[in-house]
């Protein structure tokens, strides 16, 4: 960056570790290496359960939480947050998704003070029909705020393509910055040798992550496979109906479901899995499965949405979404069948950080001309 004195950057966003998921990880993960490369990060975030501290520091970052309402729906009105974001005196705010009102309040908090402000959009998918049908109209509702935007910043050319179209958005008013990935210092060879009979299915039990259409597949894996096991590697509100679902078709004692905890713990089982698979309704870049061909493990994905990106350069077996479960398990057969692919080379956070400084950088300077 060419500005003699690093930024002060407020990174507003719905929640914040210890609360798990890919936006929290995003922001923890991206905020620790701008940190380290001199810029000062204050998380803004909100907390429902009343049970987090009000103000700390983690790893380096200055996080403030802010009660949000109602504490039973992922809303998060938080009109403290907005309030702090005005009268941070930061040089900078980043507003991290915009599926909350969160992103609204911050970007509105931005204008009225006058601090310029870049939006990282993280659009995904939703297990709720009508969630998913009203998202088009809260788009189209903040595209006042999105336009001002100094940047806007996707995940993936596909994301980028989707979200220019939906928003109107000119392609030189998007960014293309990958979410790093992180295998824990896991190379292929340091993982060890991988268990030739294990499919891992990874991401948060919802309906729309597709685990159910690998437990329905996994029957017909088994008839080809006899010592095949299947581990869905996540929690989630899905979960009992997954246990369900493998007990109806008589594989639950062949299937292990739940998340594990600790840094690189997920890249581990991956890395020990003879195939990983996502058949994700939607994905706007899809970290575990980067993480995964990262550590040149075979994946079969759906091919739609970001993930077909990784079809498309020969980094993963593309199943269409439609397709019956003879062809997943067909795809999750051959895969296991075939030498392991050379590793894939993701971004990784130290290069995203980098890119995201350079960014703020631009639209910094723009600001003051």
């Amino acid at each position: 960056m060419s500005d003699p004195r690093w930024p002060r950057v407020v990174m507003a966003t719905a929640r914040f570790w210890p609360e798990l998921g890919g936006v929290e990880s995003h922001v923890r993960e991206l905020g620790i290496r701008l940190a380290a490369r001199g810029i000062e990060i204050t998380v803004a975030a909100t907390d429902r359960s009343g049970r987090l501290p009000a103000h700390e520091v983690v790893d380096g970052l200055t996080v403030r939480r802010f009660p949000a309402y109602p504490v039973n729906l992922d809303l998060y009105l938080a009109p403290r947050l907005g309030r702090f974001v005005a009268q941070s005196g930061a040089d900078l705010v980043h507003v991290q998704g915009f599926h909350t009102l969160v992103a609204p309040m911050a970007m509105f908090a931005a204008l009225s003070a006058g601090l310029p402000y870049v939006v990282s959009l993280h659009t995904g998918g939703h297990s709720s029909p009508l969630r998913n049908a009203v998202r088009p109209l809260q788009a189209r509702l903040l595209i006042p705020f999105i336009r001002r935007a100094g940047a806007v910043i996707c995940g993936s050319r596909w994301e980028a393509g989707y979200v220019g179209r939906q928003l109107g958005l000119e392609p030189e008013r998007i960014a293309i910055i990958p979410s790093g990935v992180d295998v824990a210092g896991l190379s292929p060879e340091e993982a060890g040798q991988p268990d030739p009979d294990l499919v891992v299915s990874p991401g948060r039990l919802e309906h729309y992550k597709g685990h159910h259409r690998v437990v329905e597949a996994f029957p017909l894996i088994l008839a080809r496979r006899p010592n095949a096991r299947l581990r869905l590697l996540g929690d989630g509100p899905a979960e009992a109906t997954l246990r369900e679902q493998a007990d109806r078709a008589g594989i639950g004692d062949r299937v292990v479901i739940g998340p594990v905890h600790g840094r690189g713990a997920a890249a581990r089982v991956m890395a020990g899995g003879a195939v990983v698979v996502s058949m994700s309704d939607y994905e706007s870049q899809g970290i575990a499965i980067h993480e995964a061909a990262a550590l040149g493990r075979p994946t079969v994905v759906a091919n739609a949405t970001a993930l077909g990106e990784l079809v498309d350069v020969g980094a993963a077996r593309g199943v269409p979404l439609d397709a019956p479960a003879g062809a997943l398990a067909d795809a999750v057969v051959a895969a296991m069948d075939s030498p392991a692919p050379t590793p894939f080379p993701a971004t990784t956070w130290d290069e995203s950080a980098a890119m995201v400084a350079e960014l703020y950088g631009r639209v910094l300077a723009a600001s003051r001309t």
